[in-house]
């Protein structure tokens, strides 16, 4: 399928003290353009493995990874896919590899061969698109956790991907970082229409997303929107997952014959869906 990162089959096995231990097991996953998806799994889950499978940094043991059609097996194409799929980890200083932040942003369109005007372009927008134009000339290793981790972002961004994926890019934040990157995530989605895909083990990261997908031993155990899984005892069941604090209290409020009928998963939601009560 073209405009779509598409496992088919996936495995994905590494020997451990003589033993196979399947990571995957017969994973199908489609990802299309233009979504923001989670996907959500204790340690252990497969999560990782997953990550780094969408863009070719490893290899499925059996089964295929395409990325817009090409296959990530195919030598040929891979400088490709990984130009349109960029990755973020959780550590951003393992990315970060410049003393100043304007320097960081243009080693990837420099080592393109591009010309200074485009390079220039690309730095500018950017540094605007995460916030970080006043930090332009900024030393890297002086920024904040959140600040870093934005900035390994525009790195990617530099490069005009067209899928970013990110393993756990909340983890070493503060609830202010975490909430401030996820704001910047849903503004690459919706208004540069970057495909997210944000893996976590962190429910508050996922609430806001398109679609969920649940990993649980290596396998794909749910897939669907955030609401449908979050409001469903048996889907709460078969995930082992505990519902967010927002759907206990619809939860709550419905029992006692309020009836909501809005998906409210945060509480933004909330502040909104009694605004409009309100007037």
């Amino acid at each position: 399928m073209a405009d779509a990162i598409e496992l088919v089959n996936v495995q994905k096995q590494y020997k451990v003290n003589n033993h196979l231990t399947h990571a995957l097991k017969d994973v199908n996953l489609t990802i299309p353009k233009g979504q923001f998806i989670g996907i959500l799994g204790e340690n252990g889950s497969g999560k990782t493995t997953l990550a780094r499978l969408f863009n070719g940094l490893i290899l499925p043991t059996k089964g295929n990874v395409y990325v817009d059609g090409m296959d990530t097996f195919d030598k040929r194409f891979i400088k490709k896919i990984r130009s349109r799929v960029g990755m973020i980890f959780q550590n951003p200083e393992n990315q970060i590899i410049s003393s100043i932040v304007e320097e960081e942003l243009a080693f990837g369109p420099q080592n393109l061969n591009l010309p200074i005007e485009e390079i220039d372009k690309r730095v500018d927008k950017a540094l605007n698109i995460m916030g970080l134009t006043a930090l332009r000339f900024h030393a890297t290793n002086l920024l904040s956790g959140g600040q870093k981790q934005r900035l390994a972002i525009a790195s990617i961004l530099t490069m005009k991907p067209q899928y970013l994926i990110l393993d756990e890019p909340t983890s070493m934040l503060d609830q202010s970082g975490r909430y401030e990157l996820i704001n910047y995530l849903k503004k690459l989605n919706k208004q540069h229409n970057i495909t997210i895909v944000l893996i976590t083990h962190n429910i508050k990261d996922i609430l806001s997303a398109d679609r969920l997908i649940v990993l649980k031993k290596g396998a794909v155990v749910l897939d669907s929107t955030p609401w449908k899984i979050f409001s469903s005892p048996e889907n709460l069941e078969i995930s082992g997952l505990n519902p967010p604090d927002m759907v206990k209290l619809v939860n709550g409020l419905n029992k006692r014959g309020y009836k909501l009928k809005d998906e409210i998963l945060t509480t933004e939601q909330m502040v909104e869906f009694i605004c409009r009560q309100l007037n």
